[in-house]
C-alpha cells in the first residue's frame, strides 16, 4: 500500500491534481483488498538486487467482474512499459480465475492516450456520464483551462510534500 500511494502522489502531482487522502485507500485495502474483494498487481524492475516499480493497478472483484480502479505508473521509467506488463499479468489473472468482465474504468475525456492505450486491449468505449443531484458546483463546473485550475496545478507541482498531502486530505472531496 505503501508503495502504491507513493505512486499515486507522484502521478497526481504530475497531473496537476490534489492526491486522494491516504485514508482513503487505507479504507480500500482493509475493507475490500484484505477480505480478498481486490488486490494491487505491480510491475517491476529488477536491478542491481533492487526492485523498483514500474506501475501498478488495484482492482476490486464482485463476482465474475473485475474493475480496475486505479493504475499508476512512473512516467520517469516509461521505456520499460511496466503499464503494459501489470495490464497483461492482470488479463492473465482475470481469465484464469473465470472472469467474464474486466473493466478499465473511466478516463477522462480529454485523456486521448489513455484512450488508445486501453483500445489496443480491446476495450470497447462505453458512454458513463455523471448525475448530481441537486446539481453541478465546484471545480467540476470550472474551465479545466482556466485560472482555477491552473492555479491548482501550479500549487500540485511545486508544494512541498506535506503541504501537497495535507490540502488533498483536507479539499480532495471539495475539488478531487
Amino acid at each position: 500500500l505503501d508503495t502504491f500511494y507513493r505512486r499515486n502522489l507522484k502521478l497526481r502531482r504530475q497531473h496537476g491534481m490534489l492526491p486522494q487522502p491516504r485514508r482513503f485507500f487505507e479504507a480500500i485495502h482493509r475493507h475490500f483488498i484484505e477480505p480478498g474483494l481486490g488486490y494491487i498487481l505491480f510491475a517491476e524492475r529488477n536491478e542491481e538486487m533492487r526492485r523498483t516499480p514500474l506501475a501498478a493497478v488495484l482492482c476490486l472483484r464482485h463476482n465474475d467482474i473485475t474493475l480496475d480502479k486505479y493504475a499508476v505508473n512512473d512516467g520517469d521509467l516509461r521505456e520499460y512499459r511496466g503499464s503494459h506488463s501489470v495490464m497483461w499479468k492482470v488479463i492473465e489473472m482475470e481469465i484464469e480465475r473465470g472472469a467474464q468482465w474486466y473493466d478499465m474504468g473511466r478516463s477522462d475525456a480529454s485523456a486521448h492516450s489513455l484512450h488508445r492505450f486501453k483500445e489496443q486491449w480491446g476495450a470497447v468505449v462505453v458512454p458513463a456520464p455523471y448525475y448530481y443531484y441537486p446539481g453541478p458546483g465546484g471545480m467540476n463546473t470550472e474551465d479545466p483551462k482556466g485560472a482555477k485550475k491552473r492555479a491548482l496545478d501550479l500549487f500540485a507541482r511545486l508544494a512541498p510534500g506535506p503541504a501537497y498531502c495535507a490540502a488533498g486530505s483536507l479539499l480532495y472531496r471539495h475539488l478531487g
